[in-house]
């Protein structure tokens, strides 16, 4: 499929998943993050591997992979231990371990914004020092943000880089820079429809009433998800939201839950609809196979229990949003490179 009709076909997928999260706001989220979100995670860091991460080094990637494993092994640590029976919680709460390990939870952000940083300079410098620096720089900048205790820095860096900031403002970005190297009418078009889908969600009051959601309520309460809701709908709230509260129905978290699944659903949709780009046809017959167990073992997690899934698939997750800081790099560049040498 050439680029002009994947253009026209993404005109087609962001309508319709548009009017999927008007009808179906958290069911839509929960099907897309558990069925699509899953192969797309597995078929683009395949893709990025091709492309050497869009790093200028052979092994840059490796301390890219290094931040996600020690990210996700902190975030998963007081979940799991507040899941554990209460004599063992009990016994555990004040040992000098998980007083430090739960210390250590709080520096989230700061691997996020050391990974990133050092994504951005391993996407153009070639020197291994300068690339070490950065890493060192990026970490560091994180612990002064948190020792000022800003909460923007946390809610922006920690909460919104790997969630709506990388699903929308990022598809965008991708989508834009796309539109200029190929100079398509239909390119440009689709990045102003995704604005102004974004625009739609909030704009257009919500008719919704909190029992007709029913269940997928339930299920998007015990995902860890409505944290990103909070963290918009109480943006001045440092401490922790509490999840029984109404705005979750309210005008503007209804109006948001559709922004938030239409980002999601309409960046898996975004990724497939590149079949140029993924090259089924040029994956290895064992490469897809392994991809297909994966996948399906997945799915049939999240169907087992959804909980489990996004804890046992919370890696996969967040190494590839933070694979893709390069990319999102280079493509910002690009971006700008464009739009200056068109204003010349």
């Amino acid at each position: 499929m050439n680029a002009h009709k994947v253009d026209v076909l993404n005109l087609g997928l962001m309508l319709v998943a548009l009017a999927l999260a008007f009808i179906l706001p958290f069911w839509l989220f929960l099907f897309s993050y558990a069925v699509l979100g899953p192969l797309h995670y597995l078929t683009e860091i395949g893709w990025l591997n091709k492309k050497q991460f869009f790093t200028t080094g052979k092994l840059d990637y490796l301390p890219l992979v290094l931040v996600a494993i020690i990210w996700s092994g902190l975030y998963l640590f007081v979940e799991l231990f507040y899941s554990l029976p209460i004599e063992l919680k009990e016994k555990w709460l004040g040992t000098d371990w998980f007083i430090v390990l739960k210390s250590l939870q709080t520096k989230l952000p700061d691997l996020l914004l050391a990974a990133f940083i050092a994504a951005v300079v391993m996407a153009f410098a070639k020197k291994w020092w300068v690339k070490m620096l950065a890493i060192l720089a990026g970490f560091f900048s994180g612990m002064a943000m948190s020792y000022l205790n800003l909460a923007l820095y946390h809610h922006l860096i920690g909460v919104l880089l790997p969630t709506l900031i990388h699903v929308f403002a990022f598809t965008g970005l991708f989508m834009l820079y796309g539109a200029i190297k190929s100079k398509s009418v239909y390119g440009y078009m689709s990045v102003l429809l995704l604005l102004a889908c974004g625009v739609c969600c909030f704009a257009i009051p919500s008719a919704s009433a909190v029992h007709e959601f029913g269940t997928a309520v339930d299920a998007y309460r015990s995902s860890n998800f409505h944290s990103v809701n909070a963290t918009i709908l109480n943006f001045n709230l440092p401490q922790p939201w509490d999840y029984s509260n109404t705005s979750l129905f309210s005008e503007l978290g209804v109006q948001l839950q559709r922004f938030i699944a239409f980002s999601y659903t309409y960046h898996y949709l975004n990724w497939f609809s590149k079949t140029s780009i993924i090259g089924w046809h040029k994956i290895p017959r064992r490469n897809i196979f392994i991809s297909m167990f994966i996948w399906v073992g997945s799915v049939a997690l999240y169907l087992y229990n959804y909980s489990m899934g996004l804890k046992v698939l919370l890696f996969l997750s967040i190494l590839h949003v933070i694979l893709e800081f390069p990319l999102n790099a280079q493509s910002f560049v690009g971006v700008v490179r464009g739009v200056f040498i068109r204003s010349k």
